[in-house]
């Protein structure tokens, strides 16, 4: 796999979590009760568009096969289910960049 294919891959996994918590935001705006605290889905949001755009102009850190991007920990600390959208998004891309983005 080119590295162009990996950072296209990773830029589709951050699409998909992004889109999961921008749908859970409107929800919350329009009355739904979430269980991420005040403003942790907007702030995952903007740390999720600075990946991707580090990711496109070729200025993400490399994992090395050891470091996460933390954004799992970051949902897991909310009290999120394991079987929610977007835990399982947050996990493929935290599984993706450790084992892809060396």
């Amino acid at each position: 796999m080119s590295f162009d294919e990996k950072v296209y891959r990773f830029v589709a996994l951050l699409d998909r979590a992004i889109a999961i918590a921008k749908e859970r935001i409107k929800l919350r705006a329009e009355g739904v009760a979430d269980i991420a605290p005040p403003g942790a889905l907007e702030y995952l949001v903007n740390g999720l568009y600075k990946y991707r755009t580090d990711a496109l102009n070729g200025k993400l850190s490399p994992s090395e096969g050891v470091v996460t991007i933390g954004i799992l920990r970051e949902v897991a600390d909310w009290g999120e289910a394991s079987d929610s959208t977007l835990f399982k998004a947050a996990k493929d891309l935290e599984s993706y960049y450790l084992e892809k983005m060396k």
